[in-house]
């Protein structure tokens, strides 16, 4: 009977055999739970909006998707949910008025993500208009301490 490979020894020895030119970091497992600083960047023009900071916990973890909840200790009343497959995740959420927000990206390695696409919806008056649209990009850190708390209602800009 053969022995299982491994992933990451499999890696270790194309590493060391020159076949690969990922770093190995690459070869670690990622995952979204955590504390991440989030810096968004404002569509049409890039400019920077808002860093925000954020705590994502696990709820669940079933067949490769994790999912979970989140929230900002920066922005009163922001949270949501989050889902990842693999690389990939979603996170949606609300904040404490009628503002809804989306966002969906990769984890580049355990601690360095990036958002092709975030989004800040206004709901009120039984429409939705889009306020805000833009990237972003997270960098996780130890803890939010120190993090300003934001005014206003749209995560993406200062207010």
């Amino acid at each position: 009977m053969k022995a299982p490979v491994r992933p990451f020894a499999f890696a270790l020895v194309l590493a060391a055999f020159g076949l690969v030119s990922a770093p190995l970091e690459a070869f670690a497992a990622s995952t979204l739970a955590g504390v991440w600083q989030i810096t968004y960047y404002l569509d049409p023009t890039g400019s920077v909006g808002s860093t925000q900071c954020i705590v994502v916990n696990v709820k669940s973890h079933a067949n490769g998707v994790r999912a979970g909840k989140w929230f900002s200790p920066t922005l009163k009343g922001w949270h949501g949910e989050w889902v990842q497959k693999g690389e990939h995740f979603a996170f949606h959420g609300f904040t404490s008025s009628n503002v809804a927000t989306y966002d969906v990206g990769d984890l580049i390695n355990p601690n360095l993500a990036s958002e092709t696409s975030a989004g800040v919806l206004s709901y009120a008056k039984g429409s939705v208009t889009t306020v805000d649209t833009g990237t972003a990009a997270l960098v996780m850190v130890s803890s939010c301490t120190g993090a300003s708390s934001r005014g206003g209602d749209d995560p993406m800009r200062d207010r």
